[in-house]
């Protein structure tokens, strides 16, 4: 097959090889772009129901693990009984 060309003889891969830089402007922008879009969704962020939430999960995770290992203690302690 023959390879497509440009400028004459040389194939397509030879300018985009011979082109490749890094974009630092590019990725700036880029970075801007996700700090701007970051910003406007934390924005819309209810921080006192945010705060609210947590604290609730916190303070339930907390007990359900409380009682998890007072089962846990005590399933050990029958089966030993047991045997």
């Amino acid at each position: 097959m023959a390879k497509a060309v440009q400028n004459g003889n040389r194939p397509l891969s030879y300018k985009s090889k011979k082109m490749m830089k890094p974009d630092t402007v590019n990725a700036t922008s880029n970075f801007s772009n996700v700090m701007l879009t970051g910003t406007i969704l934390l924005a819309n962020v209810d921080m006192n129901g945010l705060l609210d939430y947590s604290l609730k999960a916190f303070f339930g995770g907390a007990i359900w693990l409380g009682y998890k290992i007072t089962a846990d203690y005590l399933e050990r302690k029958r089966k030993s009984k047991n045997k």
